[in-house]
């Protein structure tokens, strides 16, 4: 357990020393956004960038607290859950930094509509993996399908995690193959419809499981 500590510590000190590199090799006026079409529509200092190493570290330090919650507790599985999920934030975070500072760097390259299609695919890798990890999650207070009816005994939060994940993932990869295949306008619709579509789903599920076994 303790090598996923060290794990979500490494990534952080990391994404430091890359900002501070970045910082100094970036000049202070870099594209800070891009319409649909890829084409750069807004300038910004360099320093606007800083938002995306402390949402890294957010996503490590949060949830390495509640892993510590947790160990205080014995409770060993959602240590490791909330480990688990805080690699994966801080990953996909890590991820979103390092194209977007090397966009910002590369600022003459054409990316057209690419931009658009990147994020719509990375949504899809992130919302796979999370999903993938909630049929394994016992009943916590941190992560999962969470309603008055999943939670209400061991064997609804079972099925519940286990409903909303193999759902999910397929969900998950529909996204990153709606990214690769079709616009970014259609992806982001695509993306909005299916993942409120699954937790309604996964809600209403979650009732007819609890309806079954409470």
């Amino acid at each position: 357990m303790k090598s996923k500590y060290y794990v979500i510590s490494a990534l952080m000190f990391l994404t430091l020393i890359y900002t501070i590199i970045f910082m100094i090799i970036s000049p202070d006026s870099i594209p800070m956004h891009y319409n649909v079409l890829g084409e750069i529509d807004r300038y910004g200092s360099k320093y606007e960038m800083i938002m995306l190493p402390i949402f890294v570290l957010i996503s490590g330090i949060v949830p390495m607290l509640f892993a510590k919650h947790f160990k205080s507790k014995s409770d060993k599985s959602s240590e490791k859950l909330s480990l688990n999920v805080g690699i994966v934030l801080v990953l996909m975070f890590i991820a979103l930094y390092v194209l977007f500072s090397v966009m910002a760097l590369n600022s003459n390259i054409e990316y057209g509509t690419d931009i658009g299609k990147v994020i719509i695919i990375a949504i899809g890798i992130f919302f796979t993996v999370l999903c993938n990890l909630m049929p394994k999650a016992r009943l916590n207070s941190l992560f999962g399908i969470r309603t008055s009816w999943s939670i209400a005994n061991e064997k609804t939060w079972q099925k519940s995690q286990r409903f909303g994940g193999y759902s999910g993932v397929i969900c998950g990869i529909i996204l990153v193959i709606s990214g690769l295949v079709f616009s970014f306008e259609i992806g982001i619709i695509v993306t909005i419809v299916l993942i409120t579509l699954w937790a309604v789903l996964s809600s209403i599920m979650s009732y007819v499981f609890y309806k079954k076994y409470d």
